[in-house]
Protein backbone atom coordinates (compact mmCIF):
# COMPACT_ATOMS: atom_id res chain seq x y z
CA UNK A 1 0.00 0.00 0.00
CA UNK A 2 1.21 3.51 -0.78
CA UNK A 3 2.13 6.00 1.91
CA UNK A 4 -0.77 8.22 3.00
CA UNK A 5 -1.12 11.76 1.72
CA UNK A 6 -1.62 14.40 4.41
CA UNK A 7 -3.09 17.83 3.66
CA UNK A 8 -3.70 20.72 6.03
CA UNK A 9 -6.41 23.14 4.90
CA UNK A 10 -6.45 26.18 7.19
CA UNK A 11 -9.85 27.74 7.85
CA UNK A 12 -11.45 30.24 10.18
CA UNK A 13 -14.68 28.31 10.68
CA UNK A 14 -15.67 26.83 13.99
CA UNK A 15 -15.76 23.04 14.27
CA UNK A 16 -19.54 22.88 14.08
CA UNK A 17 -19.68 24.96 10.88
CA UNK A 18 -16.82 23.03 9.27
CA UNK A 19 -18.58 19.73 10.07
CA UNK A 20 -21.89 21.05 8.72
CA UNK A 21 -20.29 22.09 5.44
CA UNK A 22 -18.48 18.79 5.05
CA UNK A 23 -21.66 16.83 5.74
CA UNK A 24 -23.64 18.91 3.25
CA UNK A 25 -20.91 18.54 0.63
CA UNK A 26 -20.68 14.74 0.77
CA UNK A 27 -23.63 14.43 -1.60
CA UNK A 28 -21.89 16.68 -4.13
CA UNK A 29 -18.53 14.88 -4.03
CA UNK A 30 -19.50 12.06 -6.38
CA UNK A 31 -20.65 14.57 -9.00
CA UNK A 32 -17.06 15.74 -9.51
CA UNK A 33 -15.96 12.27 -10.67
CA UNK A 34 -17.02 10.36 -13.79
CA UNK A 35 -19.31 7.52 -12.66
CA UNK A 36 -18.45 8.51 -9.09
CA UNK A 37 -20.26 7.56 -5.93
CA UNK A 38 -19.68 7.84 -2.21
CA UNK A 39 -20.04 4.29 -0.91
CA UNK A 40 -19.44 5.02 2.78
CA UNK A 41 -19.26 7.99 5.11
CA UNK A 42 -19.43 8.08 8.90
CA UNK A 43 -18.47 10.45 11.68
CA UNK A 44 -16.58 9.36 14.82
CA UNK A 45 -16.21 12.47 16.93
CA UNK A 46 -14.61 15.12 14.70
CA UNK A 47 -13.24 12.55 12.21
CA UNK A 48 -15.08 11.85 8.96
CA UNK A 49 -14.21 8.55 7.27
CA UNK A 50 -15.43 8.06 3.73
CA UNK A 51 -14.91 5.97 0.60
CA UNK A 52 -15.35 7.19 -2.97
CA UNK A 53 -15.48 4.94 -6.03
CA UNK A 54 -15.12 5.98 -9.67
CA UNK A 55 -14.05 4.26 -12.88
CA UNK A 56 -13.25 1.02 -11.07
CA UNK A 57 -11.02 2.70 -8.47
CA UNK A 58 -11.67 3.06 -4.74
CA UNK A 59 -10.24 5.72 -2.43
CA UNK A 60 -10.75 5.72 1.32
CA UNK A 61 -10.02 8.86 3.31
CA UNK A 62 -10.29 10.40 6.75
CA UNK A 63 -10.82 14.07 7.53
CA UNK A 64 -10.14 15.49 10.97
CA UNK A 65 -11.95 18.74 11.75
CA UNK A 66 -9.70 20.87 13.94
Amino acid sequence: MADPITLDIPHKLGRAEARRRLENGMGQLAGFLPQGRVTHHAWAGDRLSFTVEALGQRVSAQLDVL
